[in-house]
């Protein structure tokens, strides 16, 4: 099943005329700092990864400035700030648009903690594999979603639920020991890659809509490092495994090898550029390089 990576980059820069620069979060670093960042799609195949696309976030001071955009060279139909979330999602849509042929969308807890964009992607047909943060919360039940009988007031328009959520991680500690499944993912530098998974089909509700989504959850530890956890939700067909699944999941780490090799290898870090035009022929020459 070949996927399509979405996740980010960022540089760190000096300076203020940098195009997009901003004290803003920098993943490498761990950490707040002076950078860029970039929304980028990759496309996969098993260990093989290609970057596709990239698209330069802008965050609010700059859309709130046009002076300084127009000086950096920002298209005006640009000029409009874009969350991360919605560059995500123009990325997918242009590649369906161009005829790129992948069948599911893959992305870490950033993107996926956002319900709004699995939502966006499930109504327009995408299949996704999402990581989420432990604190996800999660019904075990239909939350059956329904208006408060109306009284003599004004409309009820918030809509009600009788069933509790739970946070993924308060709903592991109360599963047996036994309900975790052995898997064998892949060979590594050290061996074979075992992991531990539990799956089950949870609901996810955003207490505004009048229906919840039953989705795949996968849990997922590795044998020699049980308090490593990864956490995802996918809207895979219903009949779809826990192997595939937990296989899916553990592809999205091609991505991020795909950036180390940029970096390391094509110089994707390395440019002086403060010109819009400029960052994005030099990340279009890094695609190149990188294919």
């Amino acid at each position: 099943a070949l996927p399509i990576y979405i996740d980010e980059s960022a540089f760190q820069k000096k300076g203020d005329k940098s195009v997009g620069v901003a004290r803003q979060w920098n993943g490498r670093l761990g950490k707040q700092e002076n950078s860029q960042v970039g929304v980028f799609g990759a496309l996969g195949r098993a260990d093989r990864v290609s970057l596709i696309d990239a698209r330069l976030y802008l965050p609010q001071e700059w859309t709130q400035d046009p002076r300084r955009c127009d000086q950096a060279g920002v298209p005006k139909a640009q000029q409009v700030h874009r969350t991360k979330l919605e560059l995500a999602l123009e990325i997918v849509r242009h590649a369906r648009e161009i005829g790129m042929r992948f069948e599911w969308v893959g992305m870490d807890g950033l993107y996926g903690q956002s319900l709004a964009l699995l939502k966006s992607l499930d109504s327009q047909g995408e299949t996704f594999l999402a990581e989420i943060h432990a604190d996800r919360h999660i019904y075990l039940t239909d939350p059956a979603p329904y208006l408060p009988a109306q009284g003599m007031g004004r409309k009820r328009v918030q809509y009600h639920s009788d069933a509790k959520a739970i946070e993924v991680r308060k709903w592991i500690k109360k599963q047996a020991a036994s309900a975790w499944r052995r898997k064998s993912l892949r060979s590594t530098t050290k061996g074979k890659l075992i992991v531990e998974v539990l799956h089950r089909k949870v609901w996810l509700w955003d207490k505004h809509s009048s229906s919840a989504h039953c989705w795949h959850l996968i849990v997922r530890r590795e044998v020699n490092s049980p308090g490593t956890l990864k956490y995802s939700l996918s809207n895979a067909p219903a009949q779809t495994n826990a192997t595939k699944l937990t296989k899916m999941q553990a592809q999205r780490f091609w991505i991020e090898r795909a950036f180390q090799d940029a970096k390391s290898h094509v110089g994707m870090a390395q440019y002086q550029a403060r010109q819009w035009q400029s960052w994005h022929r030099h990340m279009a020459l890094v695609m190149i390089g990188r294919k």
